[in-house]
C-alpha cells in the first residue's frame, strides 16, 4: 500500500517539473512554482501535495487512487505548524464548496463562498476583527466605497473619486494590498492619500488581505476555465457585502466604467448581482478620456516604459508626477523599462 509509512518531506526545487506532471495528472492546473511544497512520495513518484504561495496554501492534492485516507488534512496540519514557526501566523485557503468542512475541522475558519469556491482562514488575525477595527471609521449618513489598486494614482482616478465623494457623505478608497504592482502597496496608498488629501469626506483604507485580487486567488482547482474570473469576482464581493460594507454602512459602492476590458465589466456585473439585492447600489462612472480614449494606469505604465514621459505625465496627478520626479519615482521607472524590454 502506497501510503504505508508514508511520512511528509519538502519537495526540492528540481522535482517540481515532477509536482507539476502529478497535478495535471489529477485534473489540476499548474499555475507556477510555489514558495514551498510538502510532498509524500515512494519509488512510484509523488502521491500527496500540499503547498504555500505568500500566506496561501494550494496544490492540495492526493492522488486519485488514495483519496480516502485522509492525507491531505495531515499534509496541511504539518503546513500550518511549520508556516506558523517561521512567522507566517495567517494563511488562507480557498477550495471547492464541497471541501471545506474538511478543512475546518483540522484549523480553518470559513469567510465566505460563493457557488462552488470556498474562502477559509487560519491564524492569529481574522475577518470578524477586521470587520471591528473599521468601525471607528463608521458614520452617519450615506457611505460610499471604492476599491482601488492605483498603479499608479492618475487623472482618471482622481475623477472617479470626485464623482463618488460628490453623492455620498463619506467615501471609503480601499486599496489593493497584493504587491504584484509596478508601484509597491506603501507607494500606492502614498500617493492616492495624498491626492485626495482634499477632499474632505474621502477616507483612504491601507490594503488589507481581505480585499481579494487576481494575484492572490489561486484557481488550480477549477476544472472549468471560463469560470475562473467569475468566481474569483464573486468570492470578492462575497466577502466585502459580508463584512466590511456592514462595519461601515456603506451602501454605495463605486466603480469606473470598462468599455473595453471583458473581465472589468464581467466584475461589475458580478457587484451588481450580488450587492443590489443587499440595497447596496452599484454606480458605474464613464472614464475620463484626454480626447482620444480612456485615461488609464496600463496607458501611463506603457508610456513610462517606453520612455514617454511626457506623454504619461500628461494622464498624472501633480502628486503622482513630484512622486515619480524623486530618486524612488526614478527607480521604479528604470524597473518598468528594463522589464518591459526583456
Amino acid at each position: 500500500m502506497r501510503t504505508e509509512n508514508a511520512h511528509a518531506e519538502w519537495l526540492p526545487f528540481g522535482m517540481y517539473p515532477e509536482l507539476k506532471a502529478f497535478l495535471e495528472r489529477n485534473g489540476l492546473r499548474w499555475e507556477g512554482s510555489p514558495d514551498r511544497c510538502l510532498a509524500m512520495k515512494d519509488e512510484e513518484g509523488i502521491f500527496a501535495t500540499c503547498a504555500l504561495c505568500g500566506n496561501v496554501v494550494k496544490y492540495v492534492c492526493v492522488d486519485a487512487s488514495i483519496r480516502a485516507a485522509g492525507l491531505s488534512t495531515k499534509l496541511v496540519s504539518n503546513m500550518i505548524e511549520d508556516a506558523f514557526l517561521s512567522g507566517k501566523t495567517h494563511l488562507f485557503l480557498f477550495t471547492a464548496s464541497d471541501k471545506a468542512h474538511s478543512f475546518e475541522e483540522i484549523a480553518f475558519r470559513k469567510i465566505a463562498e460563493y457557488k462552488s469556491v470556498a474562502l477559509l482562514e487560519c491564524g492569529m488575525k481574522n475577518i470578524n476583527a477586521y470587520a471591528e477595527s473599521l468601525k471607528k471609521y463608521k458614520s452617519d449618513g450615506v457611505n460610499g466605497a471604492i476599491v482601488m489598486n492605483a498603479n499608479p494614482f492618475t487623472l482618471g482616478h482622481r475623477y472617479l473619486i470626485e464623482q463618488a465623494a460628490k453623492q455620498v457623505d463619506r467615501l471609503h478608497i480601499f486599496m489593493v494590498k497584493e504587491d504584484k504592482s509596478a508601484f509597491p502597496a506603501g507607494v500606492r496608498f502614498q500617493l492616492v492619500s495624498q491626492g485626495v488629501k482634499d477632499l474632505e469626506n474621502v477616507v483612504v483604507h491601507r490594503g488589507s488581505e481581505y480585499i481579494l485580487s487576481h494575484a492572490t486567488f489561486p484557481s488550480y482547482f477549477i476544472k472549468d476555465a471560463s469560470e475562473i474570473s467569475a468566481l474569483q469576482a464573486g468570492l470578492d464581493v462575497q466577502v466585502f457585502a459580508r463584512y466590511i460594507a456592514p462595519a461601515l454602512n456603506i451602501k454605495m459602492r463605486f466603480a469606473g466604467s470598462e468599455p473595453f476590458d471583458p473581465a472589468t465589466n464581467a466584475y461589475n456585473a458580478k457587484m451588481k448581482e450580488i450587492l443590489e439585492p443587499l440595497r447596496i447600489r452599484v454606480i458605474e462612472t464613464d472614464r475620463l478620456t484626454d480626447g482620444e480614449c480612456a485615461i488609464s494606469a496600463s496607458r501611463v505604465r506603457k508610456y513610462l516604459a517606453d520612455g514617454k514621459t511626457k506623454a504619461a505625465y500628461a494622464l498624472l496627478t501633480e502628486t503622482t508626477r513630484a512622486f515619480l520626479d524623486t530618486e524612488e519615482g526614478k527607480e521604479i521607472i528604470e524597473r518598468m523599462k528594463k522589464y518591459e524590454n526583456k
